[in-house]
């Protein structure tokens, strides 16, 4: 990146950065829109769903993402005990978006970086300035900017090394089939590995345990379809592989916090 940022013109003008923890609520937007600049998230407590385009990600603790512009972005937390640091701005360097011309727009958006501290340092420094915009602080800030994102680089690209498509291919496959019920036998004969290894490999590249991935895929499925409010809640069951709309009940209060039917009226209640 240093190679990049020597050899191109490059023009950084922060939007905007907001801290987020109860009581401050932070709502998400669990029905997605396409973003206008460029956003991160990093995520110091709790854990975040969240959807660019077709990737899906279980964004935890530690956790830095980049949410690129011009793609559909959908994002929610289960969680009501939080801490969220979001910074949008608008990076580009000879006349084009930087973070494209970077590769940052094409997949592998969460990363864990290895200078947690120093990353939470420059969201914490860019905040405070923000309080008191002049040209001065505007330097500082865009100079955060800039830091966060080769520290994003670094970890990025390590993380695009260690990817297995194999795995890739399972969560294709979770995806597809989120309405069935499959073991870990199923899965881990789809990318030939013995079971035990296969969940240990899972671990490692996703942070969860193939099933638990699994479930996370099947709520957000569900929360989705009540949201759109076209399907009773026995049909939204069946439609994430429950035949029983009592457990699903049970289940989804489990995970969420609240039952089908509260989420529900709480959509209703936010859109009026």
């Amino acid at each position: 990146m240093d190679n990049y940022y020597a050899a191109h013109q490059i023009k950084l003008n922060p939007v905007k950065t907001s801290f987020y923890m109860p009581p401050t609520v932070f709502g998400g937007d669990p029905m997605g829109h396409v973003g206008q600049h460029d956003m991160f998230f990093l995520l110091l407590k709790g854990e975040i769903i969240l959807f660019i385009d077709d990737y899906f990600y279980i964004m935890k603790a530690g956790q830095l993402a980049f949410l690129p512009k011009g793609k559909m972005r959908r994002y929610f937390t289960f969680s009501t005990d939080y801490k969220i640091y979001s910074m949008s701005f608008y990076a580009e360097g000879d006349g084009i978006n930087l973070m494209s011309g970077l590769g940052f727009t094409n997949g592998n958006y969460v990363v864990s970086p290895k200078d947690f501290d120093k990353v939470v340092s420059l969201f914490e420094k860019s905040s405070h300035v923000e309080f008191n915009k002049n040209p001065i602080n505007n330097v500082i800030w865009s100079a955060n900017i800039l830091n966060i994102i080769k520290e994003y680089s670094k970890e990025q690209k390590v993380q695009v090394y260690n990817n297995n498509e194999r795995l890739n291919e399972i969560v294709e496959y979770m995806k597809a089939n989120v309405e069935k019920n499959v073991s870990i036998e199923e899965l881990s004969s789809i990318v030939f590995m013995q079971p035990t290894y296969f969940i240990r490999c899972f671990k490692k590249a996703y942070g969860y345990s193939p099933m638990s991935y699994f479930k996370t895929l099947k709520l957000c499925k569900a929360m989705e379809l009540l949201h759109e409010g076209t399907l009773t809640i026995d049909k939204v069951a069946e439609s994430v592989g429950m035949d029983d709309a009592s457990y699903f009940s049970r289940w989804f209060k489990n995970s969420c916090g609240v039952s089908p039917t509260e989420y529900k009226k709480s959509i209703r209640k936010n859109m009026e």
